[in-house]
This record gives structure tokens, C-alpha cells and sequence, in this order.
């Protein structure tokens, strides 16, 4: 056995049920510590129909996750980001567990409420610390957001939340089906749907909120923030707007990715990301259709889960590329002519970036929230004005008639190594 403390890894979902880049970078880190010895344990949530709500799952194979089912996709304003049944669930976890350290990758869908018992440390993976439409900044889902007003956030939040009655109903009726149904069998049929009959379940009224619920959440989250004994961001603007939002003092630490395979290129540009309006993939295609009216270019492939099946659905098919599985990125990255983000809101530190610069893959990305910092212009990609499809399509003519190298990212282990001497500085 080691003799190494023991780690709660905490986190809103996991692989292979979750493979955005919050849950991916958990599972490295998790896999990484365990090489080095530490005892870790991982706690998600996750969207499971067929088991009842705040259902608790044990691991399944040894080092698996446990995870806490949340099916239901919001919660009001007003509840200030907690869950007393989800708390329970949790502390039973801590009592089977006993780790030394907690550290939260996100709390989202979990709760805020928890008392620790340990030191904790929190990475900040988005804005979700102040902006309760997701961590997204975005207004309605459309403008970027100047920041947390009252009024303002309950409109917003309403707005994201409209339809919720459908789906917190479906959401029951899931677990009471899930008394005579598996769980497999209703997943299959939800995902038999059309993606626009199952986005009609988002398309009720908006649910009532206000501006005392929205200031409610605020000083909850962050009196949540502010009780962890240490918060790291991966992307320098991050950590700022962290500490001018009042979560506190914040440190940065740049993520890092493990060096990639040898680069080919000549393949299509490709698009890799949730299949959802503010990751932009929409913009992307117009951008590469402008460019590719006056000149040749490679094709594009847009790769990603329909998380918005309605959005999906106006995407052109035959652009389609699916979902590829995380190991196969680098892969797909090495043989691109271009990686290509579209996004509208202010992405904190995309691991995908990194990625594509360890596999010399240059980065065409808008200039908004952490990007900057991963993309050098004619050196790593090019960076252009955010929501413009015709600035996307002159970035992307420079990216291909340059064919820039990009510089190496930081690498994975020394990050590792960081995040090690972090917890040993909070550890007896």
C-alpha cells in the first residue's frame, strides 16, 4: 500500500460517460497520480435515466468512479447551488473514502454545500464561479456578458432554463421507469428520438426567477470559493476575473498535454468540440465557406457530440464527422491542416489547443478569454475578432499559406509535478 495521503477527485462527470475537456483532464490527472502513487479516488455526477435522482453508484471496476446521479438539468436561483439530498450522498463518500484532500474540478450539477472536513483545492475550469448560465459569460447565450448584474443574471439564467419542467419531469419519470426498465434500455430509446423532437422537451416557458435568487447564488458559490484553501486557473485571465469577481486569490497554472505524434498534415481542417452555439461550429463552416468560394482549400470536418440535438440538426451531414475518441485526437491533429475554433464565449484554457500544438498542428482561434495565451500569431495559428466569420476565413488564408510551426506546449508531467507540490503544501 502506498504511504502517500489520499485524494477526492470531485468533478461534474467522467469517462467515459463525460469526455468533455473538465472531465478528460481529471482522468489524466487522476491516471498520472496514481503512477506516481497517490491514492485516488474520483466522485462525478452524472446524467443517468433509469436510476433515481441523487442515486449513489459505487464503483463499478477498481480506481472507477463513484458517481452521484443528478438528472435534472437546473435548479432554481434561489437554491443557491445546493442539494441536501446530493450532500448526504456525498458525505457518505467521504466516510468510505477518508481522503486527506479534496480537489474540485467542478461542482456543477453537485452541490456547494458540502463541508470538506479536509483541505481543498479548487481548479477553476470556466466562469460557472460567478455565471450561473453554465460558466459561459454569454447573455442570453448569444452576447458576451460585462458581468454579473442581479436583474440581469435571473433574466439570463430563465432564459437557459426554459423548458425545465419538461425535462425535470422527464427526468422522474426516467427513475421510476428504471424500477422495471435498465437503465441501457431507456438511454437507447432517448437517443432513438430525433435530436428535434427531444429539443422540443427545452421549449416551455421560462421558469421564474429573480433578483434576490440570483444574488443568492452569487454569495453562496462564492462563499464556497472562498473557503477552499487554495484555487488554481489554467489560463491567466481566468485566475484575474476570478479574483476581481471575489472568489480570492487565485493562481495560475498552465495546463500542459504529453507530446503528440509526428506531424503529416495535408489532411482536412478539422473542427473539435461540443456541437452546441457557443462553441460555434456554425461560424467555422461560414468562415471556411467564404474562403473556400474565392480558392482552393482542404475540406472541413466538424467533430463533436450533439449536446443541442435542435442546433446539431442545422449543421450540414455531409460536414459531419462524429465524435472521435480521446485518444485518437492527437492523431487526427498530427494529420490536419488546421484546427479551427469558433467559439462566442471566452474559453478558459482549451485542451485541444494544446494538443494540436504538440502535435504541430496550427491553431486558428478568436481572440477572447484564455486564448491569446495559447496562440502566437504566425508562430502557433492565428487569432481573429470574435463572431467574425470574415476575419475566421482571412486567419484561416494566413494559416495556410504560412504553414506555421507550433511551439511545443507545456508537457503534462511537469504539470503533474506542480499540482503534487500544491497539495503537499496544504498536506500535515
Amino acid at each position: 500500500m502506498s504511504d502517500l495521503p489520499t485524494i477526492l477527485q470531485v468533478v461534474h462527470g467522467y469517462p467515459p460517460r463525460e469526455v468533455a475537456g473538465t472531465e478528460l483532464y481529471t482522468a489524466r490527472l487522476t491516471g498520472a497520480l496514481r503512477d506516481r502513487g497517490w491514492p485516488v479516488a474520483v466522485l462525478a455526477g452524472t446524467r443517468d435515466p433509469g436510476h433515481a435522482q441523487g442515486a449513489l453508484r459505487a464503483p463499478e471496476e477498481p480506481g472507477g468512479p463513484w458517481r452521484l446521479v443528478n438528472n435534472l438539468p437546473w435548479r432554481p436561483l434561489a437554491q443557491r447551488e445546493r442539494d441536501r439530498g446530493l450532500e448526504a450522498r456525498i458525505d457518505a463518500v467521504l466516510d468510505q473514502v477518508r481522503p486527506d484532500l479534496v480537489h474540485v474540478q467542478h461542482l456543477l450539477f453537485l452541490s456547494v454545500g458540502v463541508t470538506w472536513r479536509v483541505p481543498v483545492v479548487a481548479t477553476l475550469h470556466d466562469a460557472w464561479g460567478w455565471c450561473a448560465r453554465g460558466g459561459t459569460l454569454l447573455r442570453d447565450g448569444a452576447s458576451p456578458c460585462p458581468g454579473p448584474e442581479p436583474q440581469a443574471c435571473a433574466d439570463c439564467y430563465a432564459g437557459w432554463a426554459r423548458g425545465a419542467r419538461a425535462e425535470h419531469a422527464l427526468g422522474r419519470l426516467a427513475g421510476q421507469l428504471g424500477r422495471h426498465l435498465q437503465p441501457e434500455q431507456l438511454q437507447r430509446a432517448w437517443h432513438a428520438v430525433p435530436g428535434p423532437l427531444r429539443a422540443l422537451t427545452r421549449r416551455g416557458p421560462k421558469p421564474p426567477q429573480t433578483a434576490a435568487g440570483a444574488r443568492a447564488r452569487q454569495q453562496a458559490v462564492g462563499d464556497a470559493f472562498r473557503a477552499f484553501d487554495l484555487r488554481l486557473a489554467p489560463s491567466r485571465w481566468l485566475a484575474e476575473e476570478a479574483e476581481r469577481q471575489g472568489l480570492g486569490a487565485t493562481t495560475h497554472l498552465p495546463h500542459g498535454v504529453a507530446p503528440g505524434p509526428a506531424r503529416v498534415g495535408g489532411g482536412p481542417c478539422v473542427f473539435l468540440g461540443s456541437l452546441v452555439p457557443h462553441k460555434g461550429a456554425h461560424l467555422v463552416l461560414e468562415g471556411w465557406r467564404q474562403l473556400r468560394r474565392r480558392r482552393a482549400i482542404p475540406d472541413l470536418v466538424i467533430h463533436g457530440p450533439a449536446t443541442d440535438p435542435a442546433y446539431a440538426a442545422t449543421l450540414p451531414a455531409d460536414r459531419l464527422g462524429g465524435v472521435v475518441p480521446p485518444s485518437q485526437v492527437p492523431g487526427l491533429l498530427a494529420g490536419a491542416s488546421a484546427l479551427i475554433l469558433g467559439s462566442t464565449w471566452p474559453e478558459n484554457a482549451p485542451l485541444v489547443v494544446l494538443e494540436a500544438r504538440a502535435s504541430g498542428c496550427p491553431v486558428v482561434a478568436p481572440r477572447l478569454g484564455g486564448l491569446p495565451e495559447l496562440v502566437v500569431p504566425g508562430q502557433d495559428g492565428e487569432l481573429y475578432e470574435p463572431g467574425s466569420s470574415t476575419a475566421l476565413a482571412a486567419a484561416l488564408e494566413r494559416v495556410l499559406d504560412q504553414a506555421p510551426t507550433p511551439r511545443p506546449p507545456p508537457r503534462f508531467d511537469d504539470h503533474v509535478r506542480a499540482v503534487e507540490a500544491h497539495y503537499r503544501g496544504l498536506l500535515p
